[in-house]
């Protein structure tokens, strides 16, 4: 049974005997949702982003600026522009 503050934002764990993929083959199946018609955008983060990949979404919803926003999610990660 998992702990519960992973069920609170809806963490799922894996069923037994599901190997893990390796990390590669998770960058090449982010990497695989990018499309035309989709809205947003996954790719290789550049040498100042400080991570492996970024994904970006345009928000434009009441309380942001028109275009590009960065959100960062993880524990104690804060929201910019959010009141």
């Amino acid at each position: 049974m998992g702990r519960l503050r992973d069920k609170w934002p809806g963490t799922q764990f894996p069923g037994d005997g599901v190997a893990p993929l390796s990390a590669p083959e998770v960058r090449d199946a982010l990497l695989a949702v990018n499309g035309p018609h989709v809205p947003y955008r996954v790719h290789n983060a550049g040498s100042a982003e400080k991570s492996d990949l970024v994904a970006e979404w345009p928000l434009q919803s009441r309380g942001f600026e028109p275009g590009q926003q960065e959100l960062r999610g993880g524990p104690g990660a804060g929201c910019s522009g959010c009141d």
